[in-house]
């Protein structure tokens, strides 16, 4: 049973030392990251509006078929094209995108916070804390909190997608340093033939 485990004790651990040093690189250099990241997305979808496209033409057996095709192959090689050419571009529009969705969530949230409050949303253990119960000023607080990250996406894009590459480093660097331990321990754990 622990010989599996064991023997993979190796590989677990060249997985957690990948990830703290992609999450190194992130912190250090996020700018740089998230430009890597966003041409390598861009590179993909270049090459799926590449095939897509070849695709609507061989079959061409039905015309709706192949024009719906033939559309969505063009859409992928210009999206491609932009996020490979100017990643800048692609990933500012990316970010005023999330924004946008931040800061409606964030308007909805406060807005049901603002209706329930004259309903009382119990949990037993906060009674028992010396509270009232009620828990709809958490829902305000992560409206007020999602409202700040739209802002910040949406009115200076590019402090943003830093700020979402650095939160992906710290948890990438977590997460190896997790694998490595667990790789340690598991390294240390005696071999029991099954």
């Amino acid at each position: 049973m622990v010989v599996a485990q064991t023997a993979g004790w190796k590989l677990l651990a060249l997985r957690g030392t990948v990830a703290a040093l992609f999450g190194v690189f992130a912190l250090v250099r996020p700018a740089t990251t998230a430009t890597a990241v966003v041409v390598l997305i861009g590179a993909f979808v270049l090459v799926d509006g590449l095939l897509g496209t070849i695709g609507a033409f061989r079959t061409g057996d039905r015309p709706g078929q192949t024009t719906l095709g033939i559309a969505e192959g063009v859409l992928g090689l210009v999206v491609g094209l932009i996020a490979v050419i100017a990643p800048h571009a692609a990933l500012r529009f990316l970010s005023i995108m999330i924004g946008l969705w931040a800061l409606l969530t964030g308007a909805l949230e406060i807005a049901a916070a603002i209706g329930t409050r004259s309903v009382d949303v119990s949990v037993p253990a906060a009674r028992g804390a010396g509270g009232d119960g009620r828990v709809n000023w958490l829902l305000g607080i992560a409206g007020a909190l999602s409202l700040i990250l739209g802002g910040i996406l949406v009115f200076s894009p590019g402090a943003g997608v830093v700020l979402i590459t650095v939160l992906i480093g710290v948890y990438a660097l977590g997460f190896g340093i997790a694998l490595i331990a667990l790789a340690l321990r598991l390294r240390r754990a005696p071999t029991v033939a099954r």
